[in-house]
């Protein structure tokens, strides 16, 4: 028995045995492994299959024993292969045992193939939809080794100087300059937020430099991206906005004039809850807003991010590295704003114009930042990202 349920042990990041040492290098395909002749088991890895050592979850990615041996007459157990088909063992569909396994959904989990899932397309973006419990799954040759962006700083950093970077960087500052003098400077503000999203949907694809500009030919595409983004804003911020109208609505009831002391007091009484409301309406910004951009900026919609479940529930996917992104968004955040207000008193026009290139330098890492961790944890996530 022992022999049996550790004769096959996939992994799906290499493939190879427990006792090979391999600790889990997310590679692509599950390759077909060797089974020891001298094993009277024979046997064939069948997802889904409710056997003894079932599919396991582990930080390295997934580790999948799939054993159906005819001696010991478990579910599932499949016909006595024919003369050499036990050298090798490949995962296969449940549902198809002839077509190799193609799909994982880690809801189930379960492994199918092409037949057996559904297609939905979100916009540009076709994902493939597990029949059982309509989750999206995740194409098993797409598993990738990737680096985390706050393992790789160095290449971080330097994202928005490659190739025609700096260029790009310039001109992103004269464009927001503009925008806030001209009296059109709406429509410039949305090719800035159109093209924010193009960088986290590059990213998300893999792609490590700064994509192209957008068309400018194609005006309502750009307004249209650039409406979805003040949308993803404007849904974010929609507790902070509701607590501030709240708050000023009660304290506007309670004093008026000649106001007394007792008016003054009830709303005085009120200062401490309502800046308790006011901070847990901010941290709902920053864990909501980050993620939503991500979403719409690959799926080109905004529908998901109008269900607060879906996206807290791809946050709560990738906790450690959604709060990686959320602190780097914060820290960036703060020393560009004070480099900006040292910068603009120090030097009042010169000083703006470097702070306008700084500030479009720090959002190019943080839209990076976001789309590559969205590229790093894809397989968590459970959605494919077609672009």
């Amino acid at each position: 028995m022992w022999a049996c349920l550790h004769r096959l042990r996939l992994i799906r990041s290499c493939g190879t045995p427990a006792s090979s040492g391999c600790h889990g290098r997310r590679f692509g395909r599950v390759p077909s492994l060797p089974v020891r002749r001298r094993s009277r088991c024979r046997f064939r890895a069948a997802a889904g299959q409710p056997v003894r050592c079932g599919l396991r979850r582990s930080f390295y990615g997934w580790t999948v024993v799939r054993c159906a041996s005819r001696r010991s007459g478990a579910a599932g157990a499949r016909k006595k292969p024919a003369r050499g088909a036990g050298r090798s063992a490949t995962l296969v569909c449940a549902s198809h045992p002839e077509r190799e396994v193609e799909f994982l959904c880690a809801a189930c989990p379960r492994f199918l193939c092409s037949s057996c899932v559904t297609e939905a397309r979100y916009a540009t973006a076709v994902v493939r939809l597990c029949p059982a419990c309509g989750e999206p799954c995740q194409p098993l040759g797409k598993v990738r080794s990737i680096t985390p962006f706050w393992q790789d700083m160095p290449g971080v950093l330097k994202y928005p100087v490659t190739g025609w970077g700096p260029v790009m960087m310039i001109f992103y500052a004269a464009i927001a300059l503009l925008a806030a003098l001209a009296p059109l400077g709406f429509l410039l503000t949305f090719f800035l937020l159109t093209y924010n999203m193009l960088i986290v949907q590059a990213s998300a694809g893999g792609r490590r430099s700064l994509p192209d500009w957008p068309d400018f030919t194609s005006w309502w595409e750009i307004i249209g991206r650039g409406i979805k983004a003040v949308v993803v804003t404007v849904v974010s911020l929609l507790p902070l906005i509701a607590v501030n109208v709240a708050a000023h609505s009660m304290s506007g009831g309670m004093i008026r004039a000649p106001a007394s002391w007792l008016d003054v007091r009830a709303a005085a009484s009120l200062g401490l809850p309502v800046v308790l409301a006011q901070l847990l309406a901010a941290l709902f910004f920053l864990f909501y807003y980050p993620m939503a951009l991500g979403i719409t900026s690959v799926f080109n919609t905004i529908a998901p991010i109008l269900n607060p479940a879906l996206v807290l529930k791809a946050v709560a996917r990738i906790p450690k590295e959604y709060a990686w992104v959320v602190g780097f968004f914060v820290a960036s955040g703060l020393v560009e704003a004070v480099l900006s207000f040292v910068l603009e008193a120090g030097v009042p026009v010169l000083g703006r114009v470097v702070a306008s290139i700084g500030w479009a330098y720090v959002t190019f890492v943080q839209m990076h930042v976001l789309g590559w961790t969205l590229y790093q944890t894809e397989d968590r996530l459970n959605w494919d990202i077609a672009i």
